[in-house]
């Protein structure tokens, strides 16, 4: 059931299906049997690196780094603190060790001197919101076995050295070339450096540690067709910016090419411009759309895959693509394309909350506190220029408020907020150099109950507005009303 995550809906965890989360888990193992009770490392973001670890919320990056392994949930640059000493290799994406294209974990154990046991497991692509409303019937992350490159840089393996698959129904055999493993498949491989002859017979059936050599344990394949894509690009930009259309494709192979239209094309012309997608890694796929292009308004365009003679278009996936006379589908991506001098929306006037994003919590303090919270990166990760010459903070409430606390949440957790009173017409209008680093409330809140409500900072850090990532409006006893917000 893990692929629709029907489960208790706070959580999702699984080696298959959330491979850095996994990898993340196994590095809190470490962590619980090396940090003693009472350890301190100082205070937070100093203590996001102590003993071997290493935890890093901007890069989705967990690490363990010791001489005898090296253990990282996502991409990362960090160099190995003893290379020839390492015992164990576990991670996800790439890294000085292993350099890899797949999205699924993967596990390189010493046996001997010049001998290694390598797991893969299938990649994993997330394809929509694993904590929505659940179904069986939606999936929510897609496991599939892909054949990538892999590149190991283990110096006592060098770089020359045999592959044999252990796992049941694997039977390939080969060689590794400048240290790589060539359309690698998921499953469980003994490596053996050049010219080193085991002092053990390494055979699947052998007990290691807690399991067999060869086991191996991966979801049953689920092969189809079709494919999944998941859109990354900017949904606000500026105008007379080149615009990089960024998307990750899922599916079985490698489409024969990936086609972006507009919505100004159609069966009827004579000419229909389009774009065609490259791959730049694993399966991530880009284009550029030059500036001359990018005109303000809303840029809106599909994406076709085709592979052997099929074609589906996307978002939908519908079969088929807009320029067939019978295509009926009328779905489209959309980025909206904004004059670069133009306030920066961040909440838009809507004749509901829960079509504008915005949150609203209530804490029990004296009188009760409500608290309203918006996730805005999304809001202004296109708008870089802009976000260099903000000066103020503008939210409109419903009605007139005094006492209004407004302010935003950073990439690093913390909060700078000021107090103010709106006008008659329920605006409130504070400058960005008037917000102070205050305390985070914890929200939803943490449970046992007993746990604290708040962050405090120790650490002083000045704001920075590129850095925002959340909007937060509050008051001591109000119910508040968020109509709409901007920066200026």
């Amino acid at each position: 059931m893990a692929y629709a995550n029907t489960e208790y809906q706070t959580h999702f965890l699984n080696l298959a299906y959330t491979p850095g989360k996994a990898i993340s888990m196994k590095i809190a193992a470490e962590v619980a049997q090396s940090v003693r009770k009472g350890d301190s490392f100082g205070s937070y973001p100093a203590d996001t690196l102590f003993k071997d670890f290493r935890v890093s919320y901007s890069q989705d990056l967990s690490e363990l780094n010791r001489p005898t392994a090296f253990f990282y949930s996502n991409n990362t640059q960090t160099q190995p603190v003893a290379p020839r000493e390492l015992q164990a290799v576990a991670g996800c994406g790439s890294s000085p060790v292993v350099s890899y294209e797949g999205t699924g974990a993967y596990f390189l154990d010493k046996l001997e001197e010049g001998v290694w046991r390598l797991e893969v497991m299938p990649d994993a692509v997330q394809v929509s919101d694993p904590f929505a409303k659940p179904s069986l019937k939606k999936e929510v992350v897609a496991v599939i076995s892909r054949a990538w490159d892999m590149k190991l840089s283990v110096p006592d393996l060098s770089e020359r050295f045999s592959a044999q698959a252990l796992n049941a129904g694997n039977t390939r055999s080969f060689t590794a070339t400048n240290g790589t493993l060539s359309n690698l498949t998921p499953g469980v491989y003994l490596l053996v450096r050049k010219d080193t002859k085991p002092s053990d017979d390494w055979t699947a059936e052998k007990r290691w540690k807690n399991i067999k050599l060869g086991e191996f344990v991966a979801p049953a394949e689920k092969k189809c067709d079709s494919y999944r894509m998941v859109n990354d690009t900017p949904k606000i930009y500026e105008a007379g910016k080149e615009l990089t259309l960024k998307v990750q494709l899922a599916g079985w192979e490698q489409p024969d090419s990936l086609i972006v239209y507009t919505d100004q094309i159609s069966f009827w012309n004579e000419h229909n411009p389009y774009k065609k997608m490259t791959r730049k890694q694993g399966a991530i796929y880009e284009v550029t759309v030059p500036a001359a292009e990018m005109k303000e308004g809303v840029f809106r365009y599909n994406i076709v895959a085709f592979n052997k003679g099929k074609r589906q278009t996307f978002p939908g996936g519908m079969e088929g693509t807009p320029l067939d006379w019978d295509y009926i589908g009328d779905q489209y991506w959309e980025t909206r394309v904004v004059n670069p001098s133009a306030e920066i929306s961040l909440v838009a006037p809507s004749v509901s909350s829960q079509w504008n994003g915005v949150e609203q919590y209530t804490v029990p303090q004296e009188g009760g506190a409500c608290f309203l919270r918006k996730y805005i990166r999304d809001e202004v990760a296109g708008r870089e220029s802009k976000l260099q010459q903000v000066q103020y903070l503008c939210v409109q409430l419903k009605g007139k408020v005094n006492g209004v606390e407004a302010g935003f949440i950073t990439s690093d957790g913390f909060t700078y907020k000021a107090k103010g009173n709106t006008s008659q017409e329920g605006i409130l209008r504070l400058p960005l150099s008037a917000l102070q680093q205050t305390a985070t409330t914890l929200l939803p809140h943490a449970y046992p109950v007993f746990l604290d409500k708040q962050f405090k900072p120790t650490t002083n850090i000045p704001f920075e507005v590129q850095q925002i990532e959340s909007l937060e409006v509050s008051h001591l006893t109000e119910n508040l009303v968020l109509e709409k917000a901007w920066i200026e």
